[in-house]
């Protein structure tokens, strides 16, 4: 009974003093096809809300700004497609 005390206080202090910082974090997200296409075109997504409703904008090369929705469809959304206004 005597080792039992003096045994807790020490696995209390030492679970107390190890503390665990993750140095290797990954940030995941999960992207649409319509994204993935954008993307794929060179393009930047920049997310922005228009009349209270968030929504991703492609911003491609040339400067051209659509929706990344819009440009997906239009662009028949095939992977071997490469959209010229």
């Amino acid at each position: 009974m005597k080792l039992l005390f003096p045994f807790i206080a020490l696995l209390t202090l030492t679970a107390c003093s190890i503390s665990v910082i993750p140095t290797d974090v990954k940030v995941v997200g999960i992207s649409t096809p319509a994204t993935e296409f954008c993307l794929k075109q060179k393009g930047f997504v920049n997310p922005t809300t228009v009349n209270g409703k968030q929504v991703n904008i492609c911003e491609l090369p040339n400067g051209q700004k659509v929706e990344v929705g819009e440009f997906y469809k239009i662009s028949g959304g095939s992977e071997q497609s490469h959209y010229t206004p």
